[in-house]
């Protein structure tokens, strides 16, 4: 496996803001480790995506735990502790900052 493909910002197919890099990193780690391959890192209905070409023990508890650490942190700052919810009919767990600044 091509450890370059597993580099958090070589492909178009990782589609995330920067405050989930610190759930994400630990998640590439393992795969590299584990030579699994990812095809796609994406945020769907407020929370963390991570697909891959295989998995592991170790990564399935990893991306559980990632999971639902997303669903409570700002995807844009990386603040915690959001209430995930709808804003203009997107599921987000983005801070009341981010959202202003955003529109």
């Amino acid at each position: 496996m091509d450890r370059a493909r597993n580099d958090l910002l070589s492909k178009n197919a990782y589609e995330f803001y920067p405050g989930w890099k610190h759930l994400i990193q630990p998640l590439v780690d393992i795969c590299n480790r584990e030579d699994i391959g990812i095809l796609q890192i994406k945020e769907k209905f407020g929370s963390l995506r991570f697909y891959t070409t295989g998995t592991s023990i170790d990564l399935e508890s990893a991306y559980k735990d990632a999971s639902s650490k997303s669903t409570t942190t700002c995807p844009q700052c990386g603040k915690e502790n959001q209430v995930t919810q709808s804003r203009n009919g997107w599921w987000t767990s983005i801070c009341d900052d981010c959202y202003k600044a955003r529109r």
